[in-house]
């Protein structure tokens, strides 16, 4: 009975510590680089919008960003915490006021600069990149089905199957990518005066068929 007992705690002491590895930690930062992330299975692991690691989310932002940084030979950015809880503030900000801009609504936060003062972010020179764009994998202007009655899923017109969903990383590299090609928003990302970083994503669901979207932030200092 004791030795049952003993193997049990074990088991449990063991799952206990598999389910705190699985989550992301600011610590691990200092452990991992864009390559070495992108093979975590977290990072590979769906979005599920009802229960969204948001710190997860964060990184995968901005191990992405730094994917492109290195293919355009320009130096990784170091991971800032105060970056990204200014990064955080204005996109949640963004979503809870329902607005899209630069310039926000509260008090005491509503300028770039103001949110850097806010958060006590230290630099000579800022910049922000902002982006609203899909959880899932659905490309702007095709056709869809939305979900209907037993189908909780949108469906590729053209092809009758399933959209999926993005995964973390997924999610990151389509929102990089989305930035890369907009020359105002690239030129902040390979900006090699920025060497700090912080990301921020918000979820919410838009229109009629209540697509899933997230609103996100970046946030650069040199």
């Amino acid at each position: 009975m004791k030795k049952a007992l003993f193997i049990l705690l074990v088991f449990i002491a063991s799952l206990q510590m598999s389910l705190a590895q699985a989550r992301w930690t600011v610590s691990m930062y200092s452990q991992h680089n864009f390559e070495s992330f992108g093979k975590l299975p977290m990072a590979n692991s769906e979005i599920d919008f009802n229960h969204i690691d948001y710190t997860l989310l964060n990184a995968a932002i901005f191990y992405a960003t730094n994917r492109m940084r290195v293919r355009y030979n320009k130096k990784p950015f170091v991971y800032d915490a105060n970056l990204e809880k200014a990064a955080v503030f204005h996109s949640n900000s963004m979503v809870k006021y329902d607005f899209f801009s630069h310039t926000g609504v509260e008090n005491g936060y509503k300028s770039m600069m103001d949110r850097m003062r806010a958060f006590k972010v230290t630099g000579r020179s800022y910049a922000e990149n902002i982006a609203s764009t899909f959880g899932i994998q659905y490309r702007a202007g095709s056709s869809f089905r939305p979900p209907r009655g037993a189908n909780t899923q949108f469906i590729d017109a053209r092809t009758n199957k399933p959209i999926p969903v993005h995964t973390y990383l997924s999610f990151a590299v389509a929102l990089v990518q989305q930035w890369m090609e907009s020359p105002g928003h690239k030129q902040n990302i390979l900006n090699s005066s920025y060497t700090k970083l912080g990301c921020g994503a918000a979820f919410y669901r838009d229109g009629s068929f209540s697509m899933p979207y997230f609103k996100c932030t970046q946030n650069f200092a040199g």
